[in-house]
């Protein structure tokens, strides 16, 4: 698998904390070119994939400053149980 530094999941996971306060929340790579953060509240599953492409190009701030210029915890919420990808163009549900 892609050997990602730590400081480009955190920013990763403190945004998904903080959006979902209280949900429990795993992650580790679905594949090759594909790391899964996997979230349980209220009952609901959800999955927030993210093309390591996309890991590769940004800076850990980037990251940041992208998931909430593009609304990534409203994206999941209009997904409901259906997984995000989170890729360099944008966000697919």
């Amino acid at each position: 698998m892609p050997d990602h530094e730590d400081d480009k999941i955190a920013p990763i996971l403190a945004y998904l904390r903080q959006t979902f306060q209280g949900a429990e929340l795993s992650h580790g790579w679905a594949d090759a070119h594909t790391y899964e953060f996997r979230m349980v509240h209220g009952g609901l599953v959800q999955k927030v994939l993210v093309a390591s492409a996309f890991l590769d190009s940004r800076t850990p701030d980037d990251i940041t400053v992208f998931f909430h210029v593009h609304l990534l915890g409203q994206m999941m919420l209009r997904a409901g149980g259906k997984p995000v990808l989170v890729r360099e163009e944008g966000i697919i549900i």
